[in-house]
This record gives structure tokens, C-alpha cells and sequence, in this order.
């Protein structure tokens, strides 16, 4: 049995991020893609955002803010680099993506399409507005 090194599980956990951005046919949020990774391999969080912010000033991931939220989608340089590093995964870790990834992606569109924002307008009383997008 083959231990990785410290620095062949940072690759790995970064190729896992490019990997599901690459599959992602719209830009996704923090929150879907997380839980994607976590789906995969278990991955502690403050770990997830750092290898995040790595590919987003290596410029291999875009973050913009869309509505009130930021999300993120693969660059060309990304889909370069993943090229030449997908060897890096491990099978099984693609497998656990690819099967679990439409019923999480179609979870996750689900729940962002419906918006509810509520302001107040005195103590008791409240405006809510309910917006469904496609």
C-alpha cells in the first residue's frame, strides 16, 4: 500500500475540485461544491477553502457574485491544467463523483431556485418576497 505524501494530497484534493468544476455545466456555490467534495473524500473544510483559494489566484477557478451569492466555475487554464493532471485521482474518488453528482447537482439547483427574502416592517409585521428561477 502506496502512504502520499503531504504534497501528493494537496494535488489530489485540487485536481478533485478542477474535476467537479469541469462537470459542472453553470457555475456552482461554495456550499454545493463542498458537499460534492465531501461526497467523494472526506475533506475537513478550512482544508476545502484553502485549496479553493489556491486555484482562484493560480487562476484555474473564477468567483463571482451572482444575486447574493458567490460561485465559482473552471477557467481554461483550469480545464489545461486538469488535463495534464488527471491521473492524479484515483479512480475510485471519479467514480464516487460521477455517481454522485447529478443527484447532488440537481439538489443543489433545486435549492437555489427558490429564493425567499423577508424585511421587516415593524415589529410584528413582515414583507416577504418569493422569487423561483429556472
Amino acid at each position: 500500500m502506496k502512504i502520499n505524501t503531504d504534497s501528493e494530497t494537496l494535488a489530489e484534493n485540487k485536481v478533485l475540485i478542477l474535476y467537479i468544476l469541469s462537470n459542472v455545466s453553470k457555475p456552482i456555490t461554495n456550499d454545493a461544491l463542498y458537499s460534492i467534495v465531501v461526497s467523494a473524500n472526506d475533506l475537513n473544510y478550512f482544508y476545502f477553502q484553502q485549496f479553493l483559494l489556491d486555484l482562484i489566484e493560480a487562476k484555474y477557478v473564477n468567483c463571482y457574485k451572482k444575486e447574493t451569492q458567490d460561485v465559482y466555475e473552471i477557467t481554461d487554464s483550469g480545464r489545461n491544467t486538469l488535463e495534464l493532471t488527471i491521473d492524479i485521482l484515483p479512480g475510485i474518488i471519479k467514480l464516487k463523483v460521477d455517481t454522485t453528482f447529478k443527484t447532488n447537482i440537481e439538489h443543489f439547483e433545486n435549492a437555489q431556485s427558490v429564493i425567499a427574502e423577508y424585511t421587516p416592517k415593524s415589529e410584528n409585521e413582515y414583507t416577504v418576497t418569493c422569487k423561483i428561477n429556472e
